[in-house]
């Protein structure tokens, strides 16, 4: 019987190594050639949009709304229905729990990605492939959860030559190592490309946050002039000075600390002549800080209109010369209107629903780009900006050294 048992067991062996093989292969295959010839610099984050990296509904599971990082992420934002429809769901591909709106929510994501290759901006995206069994459950070693391959904003944050890599709470962490052989191929297209990584989470099913030494990579933003704003999320003004503090920061805050804000600075960025400021959000509005403040134009930005501009701290210092254009709190509770996608020239592509705030933009001579996107928002409380990662954003006429990007041989791959 052992005997037998042990070669079921290595058949099944052998046979998940070469389901696994093939699914790299191709993934590999089909990644690497959209990467060609592509510049990692981004000088701001409402500089001209050039190439983007999107996410996919390939890997699309359902997260575990009580697992602590999760409740610390969506604890004031997703609404009682959505955390029940969570639960019930849980572990599940959005496939099975629910084919038509997992088609619903594939359709919408498709049309972002259409308009902003309408807009001249290079769109890199998992078109067709599985993911390996090794990606989906990632987490698996401390019952965390699935992959969710939707949302793209860990990849990377490109901060003009510098990688800065921020590990994502757990649901969209695996995203850099799916194409870990296109992050090679990238760091040989740019031979000037630093790279940083905070230090990865520590696998804690317990942890309120993605970490103590971490930062979620959507609470900070790298504005004109190398300076960096940080947004951390808290429900009350009183629990700002707990945000400071290591251990009790992850359990007040929605979405990074105010301590490992610090720590990235100081530890890795201010020696590159980057200064910072930490605005300190209400969380009760949303759990993160770019959906919150929506990126429009440079010179010009969007925060909901509730006596506070969104925050406890008041206006963040680098915004005070800024046309602030008011969004209607509700659009940025129920629609996730801020979280949009700025092209970086006046246009700005956001959800259709927000009347508002489109209102708002036309009289200042800015220019929405309406487009449905409340499937995915109402799904994960996440929405456009969230679905892209910028790889290249400048304005014209500040384009680095061409030399820093000489042709690469990749015949190797």
């Amino acid at each position: 019987m052992n005997n037998v048992t042990t070669k079921q067991d290595d058949r099944k062996m052998l046979e998940f190594e070469a389901s696994e093989k093939s699914k790299w292969d191709a993934l590999n295959a089909h990644m690497l050639p959209q990467f060609d010839g592509v510049k990692m610099y981004v000088e701001h984050v409402v500089a001209k949009y050039r190439v983007a990296y999107v996410g996919n509904p390939r890997a699309m599971y359902v997260p575990d709304p009580d697992v602590g990082e999760m409740k610390a992420l969506t604890g004031h934002s997703l609404t009682p229905e959505n955390r029940q429809w969570w639960r019930d769901h849980k572990n599940m591909h959005i496939r099975d729990a629910d084919p038509d709106y997992f088609e619903r929510i594939c359709e919408q994501q498709d049309g972002l990605v259409a308009k902003m290759r309408e807009c001249g901006i290079k769109v890199i995206r998992n078109e067709k492939c599985e993911y390996p069994q090794a990606m989906i459950d990632f987490n698996a070693a401390w019952r965390g959860p699935k992959f969710l391959s939707f949302y793209a904003a860990p990849y990377t944050k490109i901060m003009h030559h510098i990688w800065m890599q921020c590990w994502d709470c757990g649901p969209v962490r695996p995203h850099e190592f799916s194409l870990r052989q296109c992050t090679v191929k990238l760091f040989e297209q740019n031979p000037n490309l630093i790279h940083y990584q905070l230090p990865y989470a520590e696998p804690d099913v317990n942890m309120m946050g993605p970490g103590l030494l971490n930062h979620n990579n959507a609470c900070f933003r790298l504005m004109p002039n190398k300076h960096v704003l940080f947004g951390v999320g808290v429900s009350r003004k009183e629990d700002i000075p707990k945000a400071y503090d290591l251990l009790e920061g992850p359990e007040v805050t929605s979405s990074g600390t105010a301590y490992t804000a610090k720590f990235m600075m100081e530890r890795y960025l201010e020696r590159h002549g980057y200064t910072y400021e930490i605005a300190f959000f209400d969380s009760n509005l949303t759990y993160h800080h770019d959906c919150l403040i929506m990126n429009m134009k440079e010179g010009y930005i969007g925060l909901p209109d509730d006596g506070k501009w969104g925050h406890w701290s008041g206006l963040p210092k680098c915004l005070k010369d800024w046309e602030i254009i008011p969004i209607p709190p509700h659009e940025i509770s129920k629609f996730g209107v801020a979280n949009a996608v700025a092209i970086g020239d006046g246009r700005v592509i956001m959800d259709d629903r927000a009347t508002g705030t489109m209102e708002a933009m036309y009289k200042a001579g800015l220019e929405p780009i309406p487009l449905p996107y409340d499937a995915p928002w109402d799904a994960y409380g996440s929405g456009m900006e969230c679905s892209d990662e910028p790889l290249s954003r400048w304005d014209d006429g500040n384009e680095p050294d061409p030399s820093l990007w000489p042709d690469s041989d990749t015949t190797r791959y």
